[in-house]
């Protein structure tokens, strides 16, 4: 996730040794990955999304991290702290660093260990639990790819288990059905997006 600093960060992964560390990079200055600081329990398969000062780390496939957020500000080197609750534990989720567009509102796109067209959404800036929300019209779409437009009021999700082809939007992520939006050219299985805005 980037940060208004210019300054992006990575967290959690795969291999074994990587699932709890935190590293960084200065977008602009090409160089190797540095130490940021830990994560306090491995997130393998994990997703993070921001808002340009706070990066937040959501579920991931080692429990207890699972379950749980994590976050640092990006701007400060050091250990990640406890951020809340997700409201349905998950793995893999595909959240293409979404937030709507106040740009403070994090938002988890469908994923493993909840019902596959679910999405769960929190305020960045404030630590607390994630809330079910919007739904995907349809289920089975756990490795669904999504991203939405700080600038606009609409986010898409799009793919899905078993290379599903479909694109949906949606508006505030706090509820109802997302909305079909069109077709991919190729069904894709783990989509992921991002928006210029």
């Amino acid at each position: 996730v980037g940060s208004k600093t210019g300054r992006g960060v990575f967290m959690g992964g795969d291999p074994g040794p990587a699932r709890d560390k935190i590293l960084y990079i200065q977008i602009d200055t090409p160089s190797n990955a540095s130490s940021f600081g830990d994560l306090g329990s491995l997130r393998a398969y994990t997703q993070t999304v921001g808002n340009g000062t706070r990066a937040v780390a959501c579920g991931g496939e080692q429990s207890p991290g699972n379950t749980t957020m994590e976050y640092v500000t990006v701007a400060t080197t050091g250990n990640a702290s406890s951020f809340g609750n997700l409201a349905t534990g998950v793995w893999l989720p595909f959240n293409g660093n979404c937030t709507d567009n106040s740009g403070d509102r994090g938002i988890v796109v469908a994923g493993i260990g909840q019902p596959a067209s679910a999405m769960q959404y929190f305020t960045i800036s404030s630590t607390g639990n994630a809330t079910n929300g919007t739904q995907l019209e349809s289920s089975g779409q756990r490795y669904a790819g999504g991203t939405t437009s700080n600038g606009d009021s609409r986010g898409i999700a799009a793919g899905g288990n078993g290379e599903v082809n479909t694109i949906w939007y949606f508006g505030a992520p706090t509820g109802g059905t997302a909305s079909d939006f069109g077709d991919l050219v190729v069904g894709r299985t783990y989509a992921n997006g991002n928006s210029g805005d």
